[in-house]
């Protein structure tokens, strides 16, 4: 599950910024933007709460995956959760379930919450659509039951005039219910209008209300509505999503508003805020259903009316909105390289030789926790290790073992070097499943010795040597499994040359 939250987490993140930084420079602009600009600008911020765009970037440039790996690797021996974000992302395909046990290195608490932490949010997200389905089944049938089919030719008449005017050509049947408040459209597949029964309006007002209904329907308010309720499912731990939500929906409104009034005179919009005014004092809480409401809060009404009146007068420069969303967007980039690539600097070398290298296809092959793969005789350099796999009876195995692979995960001292001393470990994987290796200095949460952490295959026997000479101090080799049981030998000695 940790394959699929990690890069949700990262999202919110970016997402969350680019929403703080657009909001800041709607408060410091706000009076050259329209509310359509508005509504469509924070519907397309919300996308990077869904898409991933590094993966797209990955498929665009083919250099992206290493300079990713590159810049993370430079610091992932000291972080081994850097280490399991870095293969989530750029090998999210090869992602074993025995990979979450790397985490055995960040020590016991952190293990459990990186165990815990995809149940938590599939719960939170269960538990958030669940009380959506809930709400709006009950909606519905409330809509269904006590709702009746409007047959007054006045309603008839001036919704088959807005029909026409818009160009829509689908019969959308209107309703009257008695509960109701406020006129609103509802439903994605079957929408319908709906109406307060127990208020009158004028033919003016049907007119107004069906081209306001009739604007949000052409426009798919609803279907953004639906992914706007998808988003806060998904990302329901982070409060910049509710707030991007809120944000949208109201500039949803604003922008319906601005459409039909454009052309309207001085008294016509002076007699759409009556309207306004008539209805808005009733608008009841039907926050959170699958529906697009004529009038929305209170809190923002004074906003509307200004709108409507044209007290709020825009001065539309191209140049500003093309700079917000330059700059929103920079942000949200410079967001998703720092979170899926961890900077832009170069991998750093050991003894001359870098850390990472390009495999023969040119295809960038990580020196941290990969799958060991060859026959035997098959050597593999990573990082200060030489891996070489061995006979299962070779002779050069050690007659008697050191340590026997059993439980899921086990940690043994290797020895307290005296420095200027070579190591050699081997080890026998006689289980089912990899055994996931990694070496550590001074304690088995300790720093990793470069290159050392690896999937030992099962049924294989690998022979793993120091290249260099390693500095004095505890050295502890770590193996873990994940839920798989281990079974199998391993053998370590200290020589010097």
């Amino acid at each position: 599950m940790m394959e699929f939250y990690v890069p949700v987490l990262l999202m919110s993140i970016v997402a969350a910024l680019a929403y703080l930084v657009l909001r800041l420079c709607i408060t410091l602009n706000q009076k050259h933007f329209t509310a359509a600009w508005l509504y469509y600008a924070n519907a397309l911020l919300c996308t990077f709460y869904l898409i991933p765009f590094y993966k797209l970037l990955a498929y665009l440039d083919s250099d992206f995956i290493s300079t990713a790996n590159n810049s993370i690797e430079a610091i992932a021996a000291t972080s081994p959760f850097l280490t399991v974000i870095q293969h989530s992302i750029t090998y999210p395909l090869e992602w074993k379930e025995g990979s979450t046990a790397i985490l055995h290195e960040a020590g016991l608490a952190d293990t459990l919450l990186f165990e815990l932490l995809p149940c938590i949010l599939a719960v939170g997200s269960a538990a958030f659509i669940a009380v959506i389905l809930f709400r709006n089944i009950a909606f519905h049938r409330r809509i269904s039951t006590i709702c009746e089919l409007a047959d007054d030719p006045l309603i008839l008449t001036e919704l088959a005039a807005c029909s026409q005017k818009l160009g829509i050509r689908k019969d959308i049947p209107v309703y009257l219910s008695p509960y109701s408040s406020t006129p609103f459209l509802y439903g994605v597949f079957r929408p319908r209008i709906v109406l307060p029964a127990t208020m009158e309006f004028s033919a003016e007002q049907y007119h107004q209300v069906f081209l306001h209904e009739l604007t949000h329907y052409k426009r798919h308010d609803i279907l953004l509505k639906c992914v706007l309720i998808a988003v806060n499912a998904l990302h329901w731990f982070n409060p910049f999503a509710y707030l991007a939500r809120r944000d949208i929906e109201r500039y949803c409104e604003l922008s319906c508003d601005e459409q039909i009034v454009q052309y309207m005179n001085e008294a016509e919009r002076k007699r759409y805020c009556a309207l306004l005014l008539g209805v808005l004092w009733n608008v009841a809480n039907q926050k959170g259903e699958v529906y697009s409401a004529f009038s929305n809060q209170r809190k923002y009404l004074e906003r509307r009316i200004d709108l409507i009146w044209g007290s709020e007068i825009y001065k539309r420069k191209r140049s500003v909105r093309v700079v917000t969303i330059a700059v929103v967007l920079s942000v949200a980039c410079i967001g998703t390289a720092l979170a899926y690539n961890g900077g832009q600097s170069d991998s750093a070398p050991i003894d001359g030789v870098p850390k990472s290298a390009a495999s023969k296809a040119g295809t960038y092959v990580p020196s941290e926790s990969i799958l060991l793969e060859g026959e035997v005789g098959a050597t593999v350099r990573k990082g200060d290790l030489i891996f070489e796999r061995i006979e299962s009876d070779s002779p050069s195995f050690p007659e008697q073992a050191d340590a026997i692979l059993a439980n899921t995960s086990q940690s043994h001292l290797i020895k307290e070097s005296e420095g200027n001393e070579y190591c050699t470990l081997w080890i026998r994987n006689e289980g089912s499943r990899p055994v996931i290796l990694s070496v550590t200095k001074g304690s088995p949460t300790g720093t990793v010795v470069p290159g050392s952490i690896v999937k030992i295959p099962a049924q294989t026997t690998w022979s793993i040597s120091t290249i260099n000479s390693l500095p004095a101090g505890d050295y502890y080799a770590n193996f873990t499994s994940g839920q798989a049981v281990m079974s199998g030998q391993v053998a370590f000695t200290f020589t010097k040359k």
